[in-house]
């Protein structure tokens, strides 16, 4: 992010976007999971069952059309998951060229390659591996429930406590306000403090334990 950008105004676009391609979405895959026999609760994999089974159905009178938009949305959602995991490397790659004598580009190297190792397990894990049961799921199930059930709302309660009650607030509202010059986010800091050092936290908590 640029140094003048406001934080608000694209936190709460990128809020409002993400709520708003979820309900289509949903909209979207839902009839087809129920359509298909399946379950919402089969989890991530459904994306692999319900979308093939709205392409086949769609290829029984439109073939050529259903081909093409069969190509167009995986690779979509290929498109999808590569800037993502840009993102998402960052952190990694950020903390390894900063905490140790490693540049940007062998950071990059290291961490990619063991993705891309951990990426082909989770990938065999429906294949030959479906076999190895990790607390009564398969591999990718294990994974994908500690990364999203366990360390992403742990890793969000840390960062609340960080910016609510230990990063010097002089700091926030410098950030929060581009250094004073953003006059609605200046009237809107007192609320964001409260929200973010009170109600951000509980509900964090509150998510958790319901996931678990």
């Amino acid at each position: 992010m640029k140094k003048n950008q406001d934080i608000v105004k694209s936190g709460l676009g990128t809020a409002l976007f993400d709520i708003i391609f979820a309900i289509m979405a949903s909209l979207a895959v839902m009839p087809a999971i129920f359509a298909a026999g399946l379950t919402p609760s089969d989890g991530p994999g459904l994306i692999f069952k319900a979308i093939p089974y709205i392409f086949n159905q769609m290829g029984q009178t439109i073939p050529i059309i259903s081909g093409t938009m069969s190509i167009l949305f995986f690779f979509t959602i290929f498109l999808a998951a590569l800037t993502s995991a840009v993102s998402l490397i960052e952190v990694g790659v950020a903390f390894l060229s900063e905490q140790t004598n490693l540049n940007r580009k062998s950071a990059t190297y290291i961490l990619s390659g063991i993705i891309f190792i951990l990426g082909v397990i989770c990938s065999l894990s429906f294949g030959v591996l479906s076999d190895v049961v990790i607390f009564g799921d398969n591999i990718f199930g294990f994974l994908d429930t500690v990364s999203s059930d366990i360390l992403l709302p742990f890793g969000g309660l840390l960062f609340t406590i960080y910016v609510g009650w230990k990063l010097p607030q002089s700091k926030v509202y410098d950030e929060f306000t581009n250094s004073g010059t953003i006059k609605f986010n200046k009237r809107l800091f007192p609320i964001f403090r409260f929200l973010i050092r009170y109600v951000a936290p509980i509900g964090i908590i509150l998510i958790w334990l319901g996931i678990l």
